[in-house]
């Protein structure tokens, strides 16, 4: 389910292909009564696909059905999802909707074509950064390799030096003042010797790519509703990055208790119903998660020492009783609370001494009536 949930934050929606021994091609509809002897064993293996790898092949038209406007059947390709070569075998197979679970966030009636991809919002944003960080790499490259103009005097005879450069083998001036900048790059310490000429390094002052990276990394992290500091790392105070925490634990949260809860219910009770797992006894399954806000070891110590504060300082206005009992500080760090003490006993009752060196066995190794004396 966690490979299926990710390709649904690509595309429009993702499924679960479940695999079952049913003897039955994939087009047909699951067979429940052999499922069911079965049980367990019947599930091979729950497959995770993408949105180009399973496709509508022919959608319910019948306006009395209950299946009205939801596909009939898909049609799933095996070729796997990307730009590299696949070396195997490539076949659509028809699939029956019994055999499927769909992934579609943002759809409310689970419709294909209503899914909202989690990148589409982003996805530009995403292309802006590597241009950014990629520009500002080249600009840094560009710098850094010294291309050198060389600038000549107007008494500098220029057909002199170009029947030097022929003698020397080069087909022209151009040619040979080339040669000897690429050496002059090539060699850390190489020289350049002129008469009448100057070499500059021909260089720009780039702009800063911070501003403009931060600006649309914001944009991305607004587009997903992730916080900035959470996508990127913490790079401001940490009360803003205390904040983000806490924004992203209940956004996290109402995910679980949302999507996620509905996914996996419904793989539930897509599983029951085809008798691969016994129905529970009131015919409903309830998902618990564990809370994401919930405050932390150190949290909870530092809770626990504040209401201890508390209670020695108000203690005197209620009558000598504390505001909080031990066994509600010890459940506010996570303890077990303590065991009740036992009634006293009542008076008319015969005192039991715990005394270790009575022998007198009447009592399974008790001890005896505290009045009792020898027989």
């Amino acid at each position: 389910m966690k490979d299926a949930d990710r390709r649904n934050m690509v595309g429009r929606y993702s499924a679960l292909l479940l695999q079952v021994k049913d003897n039955r091609d994939w087009d047909q509809e699951v067979d429940t009564a052999l499922v069911k002897s079965l049980g367990e064993a019947a599930l091979v293996k729950l497959i995770p696909v993408w949105e180009p790898q399973l496709t509508v092949a022919e959608w319910d038209n019948d306006r009395q059905s209950e299946t009205f406007g939801l596909p009939k059947m898909f049609n799933f390709n095996e070729q796997p999802v990307g730009d590299e070569a696949f070396v195997g075998p490539m076949r659509g197979e028809p699939v029956h909707p019994s055999r499927v679970i769909l992934f579609c966030e943002g759809s409310e009636d689970d419709n294909v074509l209503s899914g909202i991809p989690l990148l589409e919002a982003g996805y530009n944003k995403g292309l802006d950064l590597e241009k950014v960080s990629g520009g500002g790499a080249e600009g840094f490259l560009k710098n850094a390799s010294r291309q050198i103009a060389v600038e000549f005097s107007k008494e500098t005879d220029m057909n002199t030096l170009a029947d030097q450069a022929k003698k020397a083998g080069y087909a022209d001036l151009g040619e040979a003042m080339g040669d000897k900048v690429n050496k002059l790059n090539r060699g850390t310490d190489a020289a350049a010797v002129m008469q009448a000429g100057q070499m500059h390094v021909l260089s720009v002052t780039p702009g800063d790519p911070g501003p403009t990276w931060e600006v649309t990394a914001n944009e991305l992290a607004a587009s997903v509703q992730i916080p900035f500091t959470i996508l990127f790392g913490q790079q401001t105070g940490r009360l803003a990055s205390d904040e983000d925490k806490t924004d992203w634990a209940i956004r996290r949260n109402t995910r679980r208790n949302g999507f996620l809860t509905d996914r996996i219910t419904a793989l539930l009770e897509r599983l029951w119903t085809l008798g691969v797992i016994e129905p529970p006894t009131k015919g409903e399954v309830t998902i618990s998660w564990s809370d994401l806000l919930a405050p932390g070891e150190k949290e909870k110590i530092e809770n626990a020492s504040k209401l201890a504060d508390i209670v020695q300082k108000t203690s005197g206005f209620y009558g000598g009783e504390p505001p909080f009992t031990a066994n509600e500080l010890r459940e506010i760090v996570g303890l077990d609370p303590l065991p009740e003490p036992q009634e006293p006993q009542k008076p008319d009752e015969k005192v039991i001494t715990d005394d270790p060196l009575a022998d007198d066995t009447r009592s399974e190794g008790k001890g005896g009536p505290a009045d009792s004396s020898a027989q």
